[in-house]
């Protein structure tokens, strides 16, 4: 199991020559393949801070828009 660490980005997509969408999620300075962990288990766990994705200063707020939460 690899495990990443980082503030977490918005979800991107593109598409290859073949026209199929690739997704990747940006976790600290890494790029996550999620088309490579379709069918797999994934754990998120939230850390507890919130930090300006400008600055990187710690808030106590985020800004949340066009953004569904499933639990």
């Amino acid at each position: 199991m690899t495990l990443y660490q980082g503030n977490t980005r918005k979800m991107s997509v593109s598409t290859d020559s073949n026209n199929v969408a690739q997704y990747s999620l940006p976790i600290g300075v890494n790029e996550i393949n999620m088309n490579a962990l379709i069918g797999q288990s994934l754990k998120v766990v939230y850390g507890g801070e919130i930090h300006c994705v400008h600055c990187a200063t710690k808030t106590k707020k985020a800004l949340i828009r066009d953004t569904a939460i499933v639990a």
